[in-house]
Protein backbone atom coordinates (compact mmCIF):
# COMPACT_ATOMS: atom_id res chain seq x y z
CA UNK A 1 0.00 0.00 0.00
CA UNK A 2 3.16 2.76 0.70
CA UNK A 3 4.57 2.14 -2.30
CA UNK A 4 0.94 2.30 -4.47
CA UNK A 5 0.54 5.63 -2.37
CA UNK A 6 4.07 6.64 -3.35
CA UNK A 7 4.05 5.86 -6.73
CA UNK A 8 0.45 8.00 -7.09
CA UNK A 9 2.58 10.50 -4.89
CA UNK A 10 4.98 10.97 -7.77
CA UNK A 11 2.77 10.56 -10.72
CA UNK A 12 0.60 13.24 -8.77
CA UNK A 13 2.91 16.16 -7.84
CA UNK A 14 4.29 16.09 -11.39
CA UNK A 15 0.18 16.28 -12.70
CA UNK A 16 -0.54 19.05 -10.66
CA UNK A 17 2.35 21.48 -10.78
CA UNK A 18 3.11 21.10 -14.45
CA UNK A 19 0.12 19.87 -16.30
CA UNK A 20 -2.24 22.09 -13.82
CA UNK A 21 -5.12 19.04 -13.16
CA UNK A 22 -6.39 20.38 -9.72
CA UNK A 23 -8.41 18.06 -9.31
CA UNK A 24 -5.84 15.44 -8.40
CA UNK A 25 -4.58 17.83 -5.56
CA UNK A 26 -6.86 15.54 -2.82
CA UNK A 27 -9.00 13.02 -2.71
CA UNK A 28 -11.61 15.93 -1.07
CA UNK A 29 -12.20 17.79 -3.68
CA UNK A 30 -13.41 14.58 -5.93
CA UNK A 31 -16.12 13.18 -3.11
CA UNK A 32 -19.49 13.86 -2.72
CA UNK A 33 -20.08 16.67 0.40
CA UNK A 34 -22.41 14.13 1.93
CA UNK A 35 -19.02 12.24 2.70
CA UNK A 36 -15.99 14.08 2.80
CA UNK A 37 -14.22 14.15 6.00
CA UNK A 38 -13.78 17.32 8.37
CA UNK A 39 -11.35 18.97 8.71
CA UNK A 40 -8.63 21.18 6.68
CA UNK A 41 -6.31 19.57 4.08
CA UNK A 42 -3.09 21.55 3.84
CA UNK A 43 -1.29 20.91 0.64
CA UNK A 44 -0.23 24.00 -0.89
CA UNK A 45 3.46 24.77 0.49
CA UNK A 46 3.98 27.80 1.69
CA UNK A 47 6.77 29.17 -0.07
CA UNK A 48 7.42 28.68 -4.08
CA UNK A 49 3.47 28.27 -4.33
CA UNK A 50 4.33 24.20 -4.99
CA UNK A 51 1.59 21.98 -4.53
CA UNK A 52 2.98 19.50 -2.05
CA UNK A 53 2.18 15.88 -2.95
CA UNK A 54 0.11 13.66 -0.17
CA UNK A 55 -0.43 10.43 -2.72
CA UNK A 56 -3.88 11.97 -3.56
CA UNK A 57 -5.89 9.80 -0.62
CA UNK A 58 -3.18 11.26 2.56
CA UNK A 59 -4.87 14.50 3.92
CA UNK A 60 -1.47 16.32 4.32
CA UNK A 61 1.96 15.09 2.78
CA UNK A 62 3.33 14.61 6.33
CA UNK A 63 1.47 12.01 6.86
CA UNK A 64 2.57 10.42 3.36
CA UNK A 65 6.13 11.07 4.57
CA UNK A 66 5.47 9.06 7.64
CA UNK A 67 3.90 6.56 6.00
CA UNK A 68 6.75 6.41 3.08
CA UNK A 69 9.50 6.15 6.28
CA UNK A 70 7.81 3.95 8.39
CA UNK A 71 7.68 1.26 5.16
CA UNK A 72 11.18 2.17 4.27
CA UNK A 73 12.30 1.26 7.76
CA UNK A 74 10.36 -2.32 7.54
CA UNK A 75 11.08 -3.01 4.48
CA UNK A 76 14.86 -2.13 5.08
CA UNK A 77 15.01 -4.01 8.00
CA UNK A 78 13.39 -7.15 6.68
CA UNK A 79 14.28 -7.95 3.26
CA UNK A 80 15.88 -4.56 2.05
CA UNK A 81 14.82 -5.08 -1.65
CA UNK A 82 15.83 -2.54 -3.35
CA UNK A 83 12.95 -1.48 -6.17
CA UNK A 84 10.43 -1.16 -2.94
CA UNK A 85 13.17 1.17 -1.52
CA UNK A 86 13.52 3.17 -4.21
CA UNK A 87 9.89 3.53 -4.67
CA UNK A 88 8.99 4.32 -0.92
CA UNK A 89 12.17 7.33 -1.18
CA UNK A 90 10.65 8.90 -4.23
CA UNK A 91 7.39 8.99 -2.14
CA UNK A 92 9.88 10.29 0.81
CA UNK A 93 11.15 13.09 -1.60
CA UNK A 94 8.19 14.17 -3.37
CA UNK A 95 6.50 14.92 0.41
CA UNK A 96 8.66 17.74 0.29
CA UNK A 97 8.20 17.07 4.02
CA UNK A 98 10.89 16.44 6.66
CA UNK A 99 8.84 14.61 8.76
CA UNK A 100 9.64 10.92 7.33
CA UNK A 101 13.14 12.37 6.94
CA UNK A 102 12.97 13.02 11.09
CA UNK A 103 11.46 8.92 11.54
CA UNK A 104 14.66 6.97 9.64
CA UNK A 105 17.29 9.84 11.80
CA UNK A 106 15.28 8.17 14.62
CA UNK A 107 15.35 4.52 13.73
CA UNK A 108 18.86 4.99 12.64
CA UNK A 109 20.51 6.74 15.48
CA UNK A 110 18.46 5.91 18.41
CA UNK A 111 20.15 3.41 20.87
CA UNK A 112 18.86 0.27 20.97
CA UNK A 113 20.10 -1.02 24.35
CA UNK A 114 22.70 0.84 26.88
CA UNK A 115 25.83 -0.65 25.39
CA UNK A 116 25.03 1.37 22.15
CA UNK A 117 25.02 4.71 23.67
CA UNK A 118 28.17 5.82 22.59
CA UNK A 119 27.32 5.20 19.01
CA UNK A 120 24.34 7.02 19.54
CA UNK A 121 25.91 10.09 21.00
CA UNK A 122 29.20 9.46 18.52
CA UNK A 123 25.98 9.51 15.73
CA UNK A 124 24.50 12.61 16.76
CA UNK A 125 26.82 14.89 17.14
CA UNK A 126 27.90 13.51 13.17
CA UNK A 127 24.19 14.07 12.59
CA UNK A 128 23.99 17.41 13.46
CA UNK A 129 27.04 18.52 12.05
CA UNK A 130 26.35 17.30 8.58
CA UNK A 131 22.86 19.22 8.68
CA UNK A 132 25.03 22.60 9.70
CA UNK A 133 27.13 22.30 7.36
CA UNK A 134 24.41 21.31 4.91
CA UNK A 135 22.67 24.58 6.16
CA UNK A 136 25.52 26.69 6.11
CA UNK A 137 26.51 25.61 2.53
CA UNK A 138 23.42 26.45 1.30
CA UNK A 139 22.76 24.08 -1.64
CA UNK A 140 20.53 24.13 -4.49
CA UNK A 141 17.09 22.33 -3.62
CA UNK A 142 17.92 22.01 0.49
CA UNK A 143 16.19 25.23 0.50
CA UNK A 144 12.99 23.48 0.18
CA UNK A 145 13.51 21.34 3.96
CA UNK A 146 15.84 24.02 5.61
CA UNK A 147 13.76 26.73 4.79
CA UNK A 148 11.34 25.16 7.37
CA UNK A 149 12.84 26.19 10.03
CA UNK A 150 12.01 30.21 9.21
CA UNK A 151 8.22 29.23 9.46
CA UNK A 152 8.70 28.93 13.35
CA UNK A 153 8.33 31.89 13.68
CA UNK A 154 6.19 33.05 10.94
CA UNK A 155 2.42 33.37 11.98
CA UNK A 156 -0.06 31.38 9.88
CA UNK A 157 2.25 28.43 8.74
CA UNK A 158 2.65 24.95 9.32
CA UNK A 159 5.85 25.05 11.19
CA UNK A 160 3.99 27.89 13.83
CA UNK A 161 0.93 26.11 14.44
CA UNK A 162 2.84 23.36 15.67
CA UNK A 163 4.98 24.94 17.92
CA UNK A 164 2.56 27.71 19.16
CA UNK A 165 0.26 26.58 21.96
CA UNK A 166 -3.34 26.60 21.04
CA UNK A 167 -4.63 30.28 22.26
CA UNK A 168 -8.17 32.01 21.15
CA UNK A 169 -8.46 34.12 19.02
CA UNK A 170 -9.02 37.89 20.44
CA UNK A 171 -11.73 38.17 17.34
CA UNK A 172 -13.04 35.04 19.26
CA UNK A 173 -14.02 36.79 22.45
Amino acid sequence: TACAISIIAVVQLFAVNALGLKALTNVYFVLPEQIRGAGTYAFLRESGGIVKANGFFLRESATLSIVAALAAIIEFSNRARWAVLVILASGLLVSLSGSGFLLILAALVLPTSILRLPLFVLSAVAVSGVLVLTYQLQIPGFEFWFGRVTELQTPGTSGYARCTPNRRSTSAR
